[in-house]
């Protein structure tokens, strides 16, 4: 009987909560505003110059004066699982069916298609949180980036107001797909849509544009319709490179140099780097002083970058307090992932999974939000779930992350405690990226060329194009219809039936135009005013060809002996050269095929190896030079051939059809101008399986500029990827609580890593090397010392077999095996 009271009591309880809930989401009124700010690449060691966010989004300081029971909190163990734009950037999106994991949903890299690609936008598009809201009757608007590849030609679903910046992180010169609301056309419910340029004007600085428009789009969107409750996501450009400061920041932090960076352990730390993966082996070098350089002044951009992100949070939030709605307003800062300067030898970038790419900050500003620090593990994931949960919302079943709604609010104890980080390599991740490329061109050919009554026909003066069908593929193609015209020898314009067109001639037709104009500059008098006598021409001509053909036989008539000696005494001088070169050095010579090198001063082997890295240089430019010529010269072999068969007097060329496309040797000729743009030094600056970069005085252009020496540095890799098991246990090992063995997992703070390099020169993409990592944040905070190997053999099993685990999860079981959430 005790038992049965006791259910019923815990049945009306939920009876009681499910009534109150249900009225809560019944009216409009009654739902909370959230609004959700985006930085991107914020690393953790600069949210102390977010001095507003900080103190009033993280509950930095108190303010239960101003504003009664509104409160926020910081969270200490916030991370993301990919810590690369678009991934992490779509995991915090979407709710899609396989998960959110970025593995899940499929958006490894930031290259198109598989960033906001055909798949993104049909499968995964429409299961973000803003579509679950809007359905809710909540009224959506986003300001600001993106996916890097979102090319502003569609509006996503669920968005009533959308101003979306056209591809990656800009301050200046950008364009804006702008859909709704505008400050033109402050209807809140309007429809218009349209692209909009920007230029670099002070008034153009894009985190003042966004941070104007979201203020304003409040304002209006509370006079008109003040019952609807209010989504707003703010993406912000900064610190992302270019990282341009605003006008009234460019000497903001002039005594900010690279002696900050160097409180860092961690920093241009590479005594380990011979025990870590692949990329980091490849960097074995300290920064030398001007690589430092840039590293502290690149700091100085970014920080400058984030005190207009922090007036910007500081303007929405006091937009929300005007208007007496920060009572029912929850807030959320965050970034899509960290960023390095210095770590580890590494000049910047992200994409590693140590501590300071993957861990983020994160504030949450809310009425019944306790101010605290919570070290409860959250990560990019949980956001969509979260802001549902907020919403009062329950979170559909397909999330990956799970709903802290109920944890910030103080009603429930998260428990997980280990979670997984991924990158792939591109040659992992590009069998999808390919695959889905490849299925969308293919299709979407097949219905242009299906479009047409009969398909097959061939070319006309009334088709721009042609499509042919492959029978053994049975896949369908598309040709330009080459119409074929002459050049005038007194414009050098293409001729197509009388319409003069400008075309862009290959090398060949260039150099038979000029031919031709010298022939015709050059040409004999007209027949009647001739006094030569036909006869001697004709014998003149017979003597000049038998004396080329004499000349020819001479020459072919060479022995082969005789050829390969002149070639082999060219070579030997040329190895001579080499050899003298290197002797020249100080300390070095060349003795039976073999480089001695004595013990040098350390001023001497710089110079050395300075000198060797200059000689490379200049060789590697050569072969360039020569590779060009060689490329001349068998493009004029090919057009010799075309040129022979050739019945017009004119040289021909083919005209530009009338749609947009450009013929491919157009475009050919298109990056190859752009190519030679390039100085020698850039086009020198790469390694192999590498994304380098260079830095000369055109790589800034907002002031503080770069105005040392041109710099080439290398900040990720293409070929290799990684999981990690990420544990933080429930408990720390500084509380002096007992962290025997048979407690271990409970104090456990440790990231276990497995790195995938792909062999390069093979297409399979199981084929790679595994290296692996350990590194025990309690006693390594910085992750100076890779313990894997010092680990005994059960404990590696351990990781391995945990891991694997993870990398198979989908749903709720992805947060381990305790999962899901307990009441307190």
């Amino acid at each position: 009987m005790k038992t049965g009271d006791q259910l019923l009591h815990v049945f009306l309880i939920a009876l009681q909560f499910n009534l109150t809930l249900g009225k809560r989401t019944r009216d409009k009124k009654d739902r909370p505003n959230i609004v959700l700010f985006v930085a991107d690449d914020l690393d953790i060691a600069s949210e102390e110059y977010l001095s507003f966010t900080r103190r009033h989004i993280g509950g930095a300081e108190d303010r239960w004066s101003q504003n009664p029971g509104v409160t926020g909190a910081t969270m200490s163990h916030a991370y993301v699982t990919t810590p690369i734009c678009c991934p992490s950037r779509s995991s915090i999106l979407t709710g899609i069916e396989q998960g959110m994991y970025a593995r899940n949903h499929n958006i490894m890299t930031n290259m198109a298609p598989v960033c906001g690609g055909e798949e993104w936008r049909e499968q995964r598009e429409n299961t973000t949180f803003a579509k679950y809201l809007h359905d809710f009757q909540y009224k959506t608007a986003m300001f600001g980036k993106y996916l890097n590849e979102y090319d502003g030609s569609y509006v996503p679903s669920g968005w009533d107001t959308w101003h979306g910046l056209v591809h990656n992180s800009r301050f200046y010169n950008y364009k804006v797909r702008v859909h709704g609301w505008s400050e033109n056309n402050t209807d809140i419910n309007a429809d218009n849509s349209f692209i909009e340029r920007h230029k670099d004007q002070p008034l153009d600085y894009f985190t003042d544009v966004i941070a104007n428009r979201s203020s304003q789009w409040v304002r209006d969107q509370h006079r008109l319709d003040p019952d609807s409750p209010k989504l707003l996501v703010v993406n912000f450009p900064g610190p992302h490179g270019p990282a341009d400061a605003a006008p009234r920041h460019t000497e903001a932090f002039k005594y900010e140099d690279e002696s900050q960076l160097k409180k860092s352990r961690a920093f241009n730390n590479v005594d380990d780097n011979e025990h870590r993966n692949w990329f980091l082996r490849a960097t074995k070098e300290k920064l030398t002083s001007e690589e430092q350089q840039f590293g502290g002044q690149l700091r100085r951009k970014r920080l400058q970058t984030l005190l207009s992100l922090d007036e910007a949070v500081k303007k929405v939030y006091f937009t929300f307090k005007d208007l007496g709605l920060l009572e029912k307003t929850y807030m959320i800062f965050t970034s899509d992932h960290g960023f390095h300067i210095g770590q580890f030898g590494m000049v910047k970038g992200k994409s590693t999974p140590y501590e300071f790419d993957v861990r983020v900050p994160m504030y949450v500003l809310g009425k019944d939000i306790k101010r605290t620090t919570q070290s409860n593990v959250v990560l990019n994931i949980d956001l969509a779930p979260t802001i549902l949960g907020l919403a009062y919302l329950m979170p559909p079943k397909h999330m990956d992350g799970m709903s802290m709604a109920g944890v910030w609010r103080g009603k429930y104890e998260q428990t997980r405690d280990q979670f997984i980080i991924e990158k792939h390599a591109s040659i992992i991740s590009r069998g999808s990226a390919v695959t889905i490329a490849k299925f969308d061109k293919d299709k979407q050919i097949e219905e242009f060329c299906m479009q047409t009554e009969n398909p097959l026909e061939t070319c006309s003066a009334e088709k721009d194009y042609k499509c042919s069908l492959n029978e053994d593929t049975g896949k369908w193609k598309v040709q330009t219809c080459k119409i074929s015209g002459f050049i005038h020898p007194a414009t050098g314009q293409c001729n197509c039936d009388s319409e003069w067109v400008n075309k862009i001639k290959p090398v060949g037709v260039q150099m038979n135009y000029l031919q031709l104009i010298y022939q015709i500059q050059n040409r004999r008098p007209q027949r009647d005013t001739r006094k030569v006598d036909s006869n001697e021409n004709t014998h003149s001509r017979s003597r000049e060809k038998r004396r080329n053909r004499k000349n020819d036989r001479r020459f072919s008539n060479r022995s082969r002996k005789s050829r390969r000696k002149m070639k082999q005494e060219k070579i030997d001088n040329d190895d001579q050269n080499a050899i003298g070169r290197i002797n020249d050095l100080q300390g070095c010579s060349i003795e039976e095929n073999r480089v001695n090198c004595e013990q040098l001063a350390p001023q001497v082997w710089r110079q050395n190896l300075n000198a060797v890295k200059e000689s490379i240089d200049k060789l590697k430019q050569e072969i360039q030079l020569y590779e060009q010529v060689k490329k001349h010269l068998l493009e004029q072999k090919k057009q010799r051939k075309n040129d022979r068969g050739m019945s017009s007097h004119y040289p021909s060329c083919y005209c530009r059809p009338a749609g947009p496309k450009l013929f491919e040797s157009e475009r050919k000729i298109k990056k190859e101008r752009k190519q030679s743009r390039l100085s020698d030094f850039q086009k020198t600056c790469k390694k192999d399986g590498m994304n380098c970069f260079t830095v000369d005085d055109k790589y800034w252009t907002v002031e503080p500029t770069w105005k040392g020496d041109p710099q080439c540095h290398c900040s990720m890799t293409s070929v290799q990827g990684y999981s990690c098991l990420r544990k933080i246990g429930t408990e720390s090992r500084t509380s002096g609580s007992n962290s025997s063995e048979d407690n271990r997992e409970a104090y456990d703070n440790f990231i276990y890593c497995e790195f995938y390099l792909h062999q390069r020169k093979s297409e399979d993409p199981d084929n790679f090397e595994v290296f692996y990592e350990y590194y025990d944040l309690d006693e390594d905070e910085d992750q100076l010392i890779n313990a894997f190997y010092t680990l005994p053999e059960q404990r590696k099993d351990y990781l391995k077999n945990s891991l694997s685990k993870l990398k198979e999860c989908k749903g709720k079981i992805c947060s381990g095996p305790q999962g899901g959430m307990k009441r307190t």
